[in-house]
């Protein structure tokens, strides 16, 4: 079997909640001002956590599965279930469908109600209404499972099967109706019932892992290594955000509210991006008491839509240039989010640390900003 993802990153799609897990601790941040909330440890490593507007649910890898109240941090259950877990997947309701290596266990106001057999699982999503369930396999199968009444059972056997060709890794649903699912080296957009399939981005190197979309349908997200994120305007075809750590590996991927964007590290903190602000854009977690300051450097490019922008069906991959800054303020934009974003990682750093840290930041921005005025230059050429 391929390797199962964690998804280690949770944001309540209200907005209050953004839940990041670190071994065996789950740290619940706010989601409006980055600050500590409340925390609680699990009995062994924590493999997914999962948020909706009344809960946060965090699921280890002996199997057992807890449920808080999502601003209080009340325990509301604690399940065990056979076997060693994989990975799970919370729907707005908050029904849960944790995944292992012999099915799928549905989980209803914190009671198992169900088991689906399907083996090789290396993905769950939920559609938004979470009438539809959708399963990605180690064999590259996408198989979605349909319901239409709450009360009844999920039918053993899948609605509709779609081959996608590699072992599928994430899968999340898209406001406009569909799944977008990454396997390979490609993101792949399907039908709700599976219908039919389109590459939505192809990468030449590096294969995309974790993925999320915003509410709005508007901004896609996903990693393409332990330190890499993109961002893409999904309408328009064109390149929204790039985000490179230096120090520091990537965890978690979700959107909240607002199109924000969540993205949780190895050390159990965490960035929000707000794409409306392209310069101071990045806001970080606040260390829950008792916990280390941790800092990190970040290579972070936000880069707006431009407003004369005109919707496109294209693929990211056949997308056309985008039009936003002219070259020439490249080192301009690179060395202003590289300043802002210094200052946001110093923290309580000593002045001479802060310093080093800033200038650090800066003249990563330049440098990138540089590398634009000198491509443009050539292209031209």
């Amino acid at each position: 079997m391929t390797d199962i993802l964690r998804n280690l990153l949770a944001y309540g799609s209200d907005g209050q909640v953004i839940v990041i897990g670190h071994q065996r601790e789950v740290l619940v941040y706010s989601g409006v001002d980055e600050s500590p909330l409340w925390r609680c440890e699990c009995d062994a490593d924590i493999v997914s956590v999962g948020a909706c507007p009344l809960y946060v649910c965090a699921l280890d890898q002996n199997g057992e599965w807890n449920c808080w109240d999502a601003l209080t941090g009340e325990s509301r259950q604690t399940l065990r279930l056979s076997g060693p877990t994989l990975g799970m997947a919370v729907a707005e309701n908050g029904d849960c469908a944790v995944f292992s290596d012999e099915g799928i266990s549905l989980i209803r106001s914190v009671q198992i109600i169900q088991f689906l057999a399907v083996p090789s699982i290396t993905a769950v999503g939920w559609s938004a209404d979470h009438s539809l369930l959708a399963c990605g396999e180690d064999t590259g199968r996408l198989s979605v499972y349909a319901r239409t009444d709450d009360r009844e059972k999920w039918p053993l056997e899948p609605l509709m099967n779609v081959p996608l060709g590699d072992p599928i890794r994430s899968i999340v649903w898209n406001p406009d109706g569909s799944w977008l699912a990454s396997a390979g080296k490609k993101i792949w957009q399907i039908a709700s019932h599976g219908e039919s399939r389109k590459s939505l981005f192809d990468s030449a190197e590096k294969s995309p892992g974790l993925i999320a979309v915003s509410q709005t349908g508007g901004l896609l997200a996903c990693t393409l290594d332990d330190r890499d994120v993109l961002a893409f305007h999904v309408g328009h075809a064109s390149l929204a955000g790039s985000f490179t750590y230096l120090d520091r590996e990537v965890t978690g991927l979700a959107f909240g509210n607002h199109d924000y964007l969540g993205i949780g590290l190895d050390t159990g903190d965490g960035n929000k991006i707000d794409f409306n602000k392209p310069q101071g854009g990045v806001a970080r977690t606040d260390p829950h008491p008792g916990r280390p300051h941790n800092r990190w450097m970040l290579k972070a490019s936000i880069i707006p839509l431009a407003p004369d922008a005109v919707p496109d069906s294209a693929s990211v991959e056949t997308r056309t240039e985008p039009r936003s800054f002219s070259s020439w303020t490249g080192p301009f934009v690179g060395g202003a989010v590289g300043f802002v974003t210094g200052l946001k990682m110093c923290g309580n750093a000593a002045p001479m640390e802060a310093i080093l840290i800033t200038s650090s930041a800066t003249a990563i921005g330049l440098a990138g900003g540089s590398v634009m005025v000198l491509l443009d230059f050539l292209k031209k050429k």
